[in-house]
């Protein structure tokens, strides 16, 4: 049902134009710079530098941005929904919590949610993976090992069969359209439940 889109070189192992038609018909959390590359419903962008160095172009797409609690941010007049500066550990990357968020959405409407770019390397889809591999995520100047088993994400199939994360299951073609297929009014109504409960979602809190 719904899709997370990431930055990982895995987003090259299928034809663009096949991911761009699955995005269509869709739901779908871009990540970071793909936002740009890919139709989407909902960005996820930890990365301050990243939205103040895209403030116009952000505007221009008009869709709800999760980030974090960043000071200063609502002058902007994007449409930001944040979360605790406390999470910084729980959540070190943005397509993790992009993860976390469409697997909770899937949960709820007994379907299941399909990442790719999840990758769990230095490289990304827009630079050839030529960044180092490392294996983790940098914050603050300092390297934490990634711990995707505890997103604890129960309803996720990861895109790439080379991904070094192991706790999803993991599947070589992307899904038919039947499977994520969302119709218009839904659109509306997932991006506003996602801004209602984002931060339920990323404490692991009931979400009633």
């Amino acid at each position: 049902m719904s899709i997370v889109i990431a930055g990982g070189p895995s987003v090259n192992d299928y034809p663009r134009r096949e991911i761009e038609t699955l995005c269509k018909y869709g739901f779908v959390f871009a990540v970071i710079k793909s936002v740009f590359d890919f139709p989407c419903d909902v960005i996820v962008a930890l990365d301050f530098i990243f939205i103040t160095n895209n403030i116009e172009r952000l505007k221009k797409l008009n869709k709800p941005i999760i980030t974090r609690q960043w000071e200063n941010f609502e002058q902007f007049g994007l449409d930001l929904t944040m979360i605790p500066q406390e999470f910084i550990y729980t959540y070190p990357n943005s397509g993790m919590l992009a993860c976390k968020l469409s697997d909770a959405m899937s949960r709820v409407v007994g379907k299941k949610s399909y990442v790719l770019g999840m990758d769990n390397t230095g490289g990304h889809y827009y630079d050839n993976g030529k960044a180092p591999e490392n294996g983790y995520d940098g914050i603050n100047g300092q390297k934490v090992v990634n711990s995707y088993e505890n997103l604890k994400l129960n309803d996720t199939i990861n895109l790439s069969v080379r991904s070094k994360i192991s706790c999803w299951p993991k599947q070589s073609k992307l899904p038919v359209i039947k499977k994520i297929l969302v119709h218009t009014p839904y659109r509306g109504i997932g991006a506003s439940w996602i801004k209602t409960y984002a931060n339920r979602i990323v404490k692991d809190m009931p979400l009633t």
